[in-house]
């Protein structure tokens, strides 16, 4: 497939995609994921992105920073183009309402299952304060259980902190708005393969989680937690918890291979927090 990243970062919606799309082929493409800054007003998305992108399968969300390449995109719009050479093709699954879609009992196992085909599985999620990556602990449980291949998925969680305020996280797709929603782009005849990137590890010891439940990491080795991201913000002048998510901590196994990476979320003397599960017993390691 052919993928081309164009941004702008014009205050006016309408106008940042017009922009965009200037530096467009005049062939459609075939889908687009699109990052949008909460700044802009989101009921103005769906209307706007078909009426000028005029691309009729995407998946946009809400986003404070964007990358193209290795430039950093805050307050505008960055789209990811991208046009089949082949047969391939893209499906999308949208799940708003989390909170009350819990209640039914399969419904993990429903999303194990259209995880569990060998296409390549995009997912976009609002956080639902925490709900989300609980829930998601539950599908990667079933997955596990029923020794499914994993490693056809990734994705990101919707971004929204604005000011030290967290605002409304949105999906956009098929020209609606959902709320409280993650949603999956199944990219059926392409072939990929995917890695997860530690980065440098840092020349620091291994701790075990010895106390820890849910988001919450209460001991390392046996001493609380917390002396951990206070020794790394010791020499920073401004001591803001935002520098911590550039040193996110490994989690490895038994043979001290990567198995997923947890970002500090916030953290006091006795704990940290972090925006995804951890489990007691689990080996840790700081990533840079």
């Amino acid at each position: 497939m052919i993928v081309k990243i164009l941004h702008s970062t014009n205050p006016v919606f309408p106008r940042a995609l017009e922009e965009i799309t200037e530096k467009l082929p005049s062939k459609e493409a075939d889908f687009a994921f699109i990052a949008i800054s909460p700044t802009y007003n989101y009921k103005d998305v769906p209307f706007f992105i078909e009426k000028i992108l005029k691309v009729k399968k995407y998946l946009a969300f809400n986003a404070v920073d964007s990358f193209n390449n290795t430039q950093v995109i805050s307050n505008g719009v960055t789209a990811c183009f991208i046009w089949f050479e082949h047969s391939a093709e893209v499906k999308i699954f949208n799940f708003p309402n989390l909170e009350r879609r819990l209640k039914d009992k399969k419904f993990a196992e429903k999303i194990a299952s259209i995880l569990s085909s060998d296409n390549l599985n995009m997912i976009i999620a609002d956080y639902t304060k925490g709900i989300f990556p609980l829930f998601f602990k539950k599908v990667s449980t079933f997955l596990e259980r029923e020794n499914i291949n994993a490693s056809n998925i990734c994705g990101g969680i919707v971004s929204t902190f604005v000011d030290n305020e967290r605002q409304p996280g949105y999906i956009f797709s098929e020209g609606r708005i959902f709320e409280n929603c993650f949603s999956i782009a199944q990219l059926k005849g392409v072939k990929f393969e995917l890695g997860l990137s530690t980065g440098i590890f840092k020349r620091g010891p291994i701790y075990q989680i010895t106390s820890g439940k849910g988001f919450f990491i209460y001991e390392l080795d046996g001493k609380p937690a917390g002396f951990l991201p206070k020794a790394l913000l010791k020499d920073i002048e401004r001591k803001k918890k935002e520098y911590l998510w550039y040193t996110p901590l490994a989690i490895l196994n038994e043979k001290g291979e990567l198995l997923a990476l947890r970002t500090f979320k916030s953290f006091t003397n006795r704990y940290i927090e972090v925006w995804a599960p951890i489990e007691q017993g689990q080996k840790v390691k700081l990533a840079i």
